[in-house]
């Protein structure tokens, strides 16, 4: 979970050393000015915290869903309330980090060192048999090369 949160702000630290756009991260950007303009300019979400909590979520879920989808990760409702605040946790951080880069100072980032790295996928068995059949050349039985369909069921 902690890698997961920290890693939206690790993309964000990248591009902004590297100056380049990674793909995706400007629409996110402007998703998340649309959503923060949407609760300022109505008059009615002054001062109501439901508003502002519900906001965080949705541009939480801006910057977390892409990771999740690439990691093929489907998580519950808690678990995603608590990957939202590690995510909004490391911000204090995020925010440390591009201070430090704004001045000049290149170093390796807490955000690089402190939160663990970013989970691998796990391979369901479907692909591992996939991937074994791939690599044997396909289903067939030619002199005993190949995989047979019998042992792929």
């Amino acid at each position: 979970m902690a890698g997961i949160g920290a890693e939206p702000w690790r993309q964000l630290r990248k591009a902004l050393i590297d100056g380049r756009d990674p793909a995706g991260l400007e629409k996110k950007v402007l998703q998340t000015v649309a959503i923060t303009l949407n609760v300022l300019l109505n008059p009615t979400n002054q001062g109501n915290e439901r508003v502002k909590a519900a906001a965080r979520a949705e541009i939480s879920d801006v910057w977390l869903k892409s990771i999740l989808d690439e990691l093929a990760i489907e998580p519950s409702e808690a678990l995603m309330q608590q990957i939202r605040q590690r995510y909004e946790g490391y911000s204090a951080m995020a925010k440390a980090d591009a201070d430090r880069l704004r001045e000049g100072d290149f170093q390796t980032s807490d955000l690089e060192t402190k939160p663990p790295p970013l989970p691998t996928r796990k391979v369901t068995y479907e692909q591992l048999i996939d991937e074994w059949v791939r690599d044997a050349g396909g289903i067939r039985e030619i002199d005993g090369v190949g995989v047979g369909q019998k042992q792929v069921e």
